[in-house]
């Protein structure tokens, strides 16, 4: 069992139901061949796909901002199931150990920066969870609240 190292609480905004969780180098930190980060959502059918310097975390809802806290963990953290929510993992590759987070079309949204430690391959759990149901006769602007989404990460 793991020890929590760090823990950033956030509002993440989420366009074409899904943003992306990167590492700071972006592309300039892929291997040679490595796809595109941000394509990573369109090889898949799960609603988290991660790989190198990216992952891909989709939501129910189309355009909406998210509660967002990210824990950074020694080891595995306990599974606290919550009620209402999904849980998946991946593999997730960090070329600088520093990530934040990339909206679909790159909005200017300005994310803070979160260590990890070290550079190297990470366990993913994302936890997503419903709060309440969309109404699709509501205006863009009042679409907050409708999820919140713990991301754990461990290095492996």
């Amino acid at each position: 069992m793991g020890e929590s190292h760090s823990s950033t609480r956030l509002t993440v905004f989420i366009e074409n139901g899904e943003f992306v969780l990167m590492d700071v180098e972006g592309d300039a930190g892929l291997p040679p061949g490595a796809p595109d980060p941000r394509t990573l959502s369109v090889m898949s059918t799960t609603w988290l796909t991660a790989g190198v310097n990216a992952a891909v975390i989709s939501s129910n809802f189309d355009v909406h901002t998210a509660d967002v806290v990210v824990e950074v963990w020694s080891g595995e953290p306990p599974v606290d199931p919550i009620p209402q929510s999904d849980l998946s993992e991946a593999i997730f590759t960090s070329s600088s150990g520093t990530i934040t987070f990339d909206e679909i079309t790159g909005t200017d949204e300005d994310y803070p920066e979160i260590n990890l430690g070290l550079p190297g391959d990470y366990r993913i759990r994302v936890i997503r969870r419903c709060l309440r149901s969309e109404d699709p006769t509501t205006l863009v602007a009042e679409f907050d609240g409708l999820e919140s989404l713990c991301i754990q990460l461990w290095r492996l």
